[in-house]
């Protein structure tokens, strides 16, 4: 199927399978949710520093790609 379509652009035929960033940056945006919720319960830092360090880096891997 190499057959040329001069009506379809060219982005339609990349092949996007890199999916690591979202892969990896969707279970730590919830994970550290769920540590930023934790902290916030028991009313203690460490875990709240944690999770809003696993929300960022999550949210820039997801935008990385």
């Amino acid at each position: 199927m190499s057959k040329y379509l001069p009506h379809i652009p060219g982005f339609h035929w990349q092949n996007n399978t890199d999916h690591t960033g979202e892969l990896i940056g969707l279970p730590l945006i919830g994970l550290g949710g769920v540590l930023i919720v934790s902290g916030m319960l028991d009313a203690s830092f460490l875990p709240l520093a944690v999770g809003v360090i696993g929300v960022v880096a999550g949210l820039g891997l997801r935008k990385a790609h």
